[in-house]
């Protein structure tokens, strides 16, 4: 399940940062900053995941990067957490 959560994170985060930069192309600070955010968000949800903080990444997951990722990550059950 962290498998599957982690990979339609990455592919929901790429695809919304892809589509900042083709709907905002002609304002490039938006993209850019959304972009660095969601980057941020999906590097720190891969460490923190396995911490225990299931819930604060699965609602930054939801907001930033993806519908299903996020309430994948959400899902991901307790006895996963740890390794």
């Amino acid at each position: 399940m962290r498998a599957v959560a982690s990979v339609f994170s990455w592919i929901g985060g790429i695809f919304t940062a892809s589509m900042m930069w083709t709907n905002f192309s002609y304002v490039w600070i938006i993209p850019l900053i959304y972009t660095i955010l969601d980057l941020s968000i999906l590097v720190w949800r891969q460490r923190s995941v396995a911490r225990g903080f299931k819930v604060a990444c699965g609602v930054c997951t939801l907001l930033f990067c993806g519908l299903i990722g996020g309430i994948l990550t959400l899902c991901i059950p307790e006895k996963q957490l740890g390794r």
